[in-house]
Formats: structure tokens, C-alpha cells, sequence
């Protein structure tokens, strides 16, 4: 099946990030809304498709119950590497990484998640963004590597 067919074009305000309750009222500053519609590329066709302006691709979940993180919470061997910037008074204005996952063969009850996380703010207001790539059987139905 085509890797289209597993995003939506979603209204930027009803996207799911929304319903958390401090966002509930937040706005996107006009900046940040491109006047350009978000290319999605097929890997499997010559053609692409993009989501219209005022729209973004967000994942289609496989069924209503299932998520990237289920019954990962408490399940141990996890292992992180991780490198931490304090507050010394200094200003980042970005971040790099190079992450890669290479066709990783997985069992059903298991994933794998190469990602960088932006945080900011003091412990119990903290704001974070995270990027990367996963293969999770479980929630995908194979072992693709996919941007999450």
C-alpha cells in the first residue's frame, strides 16, 4: 500500500496536539503558517500529493486504541544515550542531529526509536518537541522505518 495512505490532512487547529488542555486556545502566529501546501512524496509513484494551506499530515492511527507508546511505559530494556544543555544563561536558537535507523528486523512486541528531543522550561512546566524515526510492528503492521 502506498505511504499516503496512512496520513490525513488535518485543519492545523484540530490536529491532535490541540487538545491538550493548555492549547486549547492557542493560536499560531501567521508566520508560521506557510502559504504553501505541505508536500507529502510517495515513495512508490511518480506523482505527489500535498495537504491543502491551512492543513497538516498528521499519521492515521491503525485502530482507536492503539498508540506509539502502549504498554511500553513499564516494559524494562530501554536504552537511551542522551546529551543534555543546562540553563547557564545562554540563548539556542536550533539543533542538529544525525539519526538513522537501518532495517531493523522486529518482533511484534517490541520497537526501536532513533529521535531528538527539544526541551525547555523548569520541571513541571516543561515544553518539548521530539523528532526522529521508529520501526514499531505493533502499531505500523511492519518493519518500515517511518518519521514520527
Amino acid at each position: 500500500s502506498s505511504i499516503l495512505q496512512e496520513y490525513d490532512c488535518v485543519y492545523i487547529y484540530k490536529q491532535p496536539a490541540f487538545q491538550h488542555p493548555l492549547l486549547k486556545h492557542h493560536k499560531i502566529p501567521e508566520k508560521f503558517i506557510s502559504n504553501e501546501s505541505f508536500d507529502r512524496k510517495n515513495k512508490y509513484k511518480t506523482n505527489d500529493q500535498s495537504c491543502p494551506k491551512g492543513t497538516v499530515a498528521i499519521l492515521r492511527q491503525r485502530s482507536e486504541t492503539e498508540s506509539l507508546h502502549l504498554d511500553t511505559v513499564d516494559q524494562f530494556g530501554h536504552h537511551f544515550a542522551a546529551m543534555d544543555a543546562f540553563a547557564d544563561e545562554s540563548i539556542y536558537r536550533g539543533a542538529q542531529a544525525d539519526i538513522s535507523i537501518h532495517n531493523l528486523t522486529l518482533q511484534n512486541n517490541q520497537y526501536s526509536k532513533s529521535q531528538i528531543w527539544l526541551e525547555n522550561g523548569p520541571p513541571g512546566e516543561l515544553n518539548s518537541i521530539q523528532v526522529g524515526w521508529a520501526v514499531h510492528p505493533r502499531v505500523y503492521g511492519d518493519s518500515a522505518t517511518r518519521l514520527t
